[in-house]
């Protein structure tokens, strides 16, 4: 087997700073609109932090809880409410084997970011109240799409 180096390595898209804040400064105004204190965590596609905003009377824990939801939105590559609602809560022997790993935190609220069909990061919420943190999280991945929508219509 002689791989050329280029087979041997393969790219992968990351969100910018830029477009990670479009991301959260839409969820930012969605939990201001709703009165939450959350934290909203936007990653990139390898898992690092690209932009985070802790809401006033948010508590500290809940950033460990939205990188958890975020991290989880790109590990399963769409949300984590589908993935509780279609896999996780009628599959028991995986509910078991995901409650046991310290880094998965598949509750409501993580949503991945994809720009052109590609995965490029993820958001995720957490504010305590899980039906909250996914209108909130929507909120930040439905802007990336429509700014990205809004921008491709430009340039065509």
């Amino acid at each position: 087997m002689s791989e050329s180096p280029d087979e041997l390595v393969r790219s992968q898209a990351h969100l910018t700073l830029a477009a990670a804040d479009i991301v959260l400064d839409a969820a930012v105004r969605r939990a201001e609109e709703l009165g939450v204190a959350s934290v909203i965590v936007v990653i990139d596609a390898g898992g690092g932090v690209t932009s985070l905003a802790r809401l006033d009377g948010a508590p500290p824990i809940a950033i460990r809880h939205a990188l958890g939801k975020a991290s989880s939105a790109t590990g399963l590559k769409r949300s984590t409410d589908d993935f509780l609602g279609k896999r996780l809560t009628t599959d028991d022997v995986l509910w078991r084997a995901i409650a046991g790993r310290a880094d998965a935190f598949v509750v409501h609220g993580g949503f991945p970011l994809t720009v052109g069909g590609k995965l490029v990061g993820a958001i995720g919420v957490a504010s305590g109240a899980h039906e909250h943190d996914s209108e909130v999280a929507r909120a930040g991945a439905e802007a990336l799409e429509r700014h990205v929508a809004a921008t491709t219509a430009q340039s065509t």
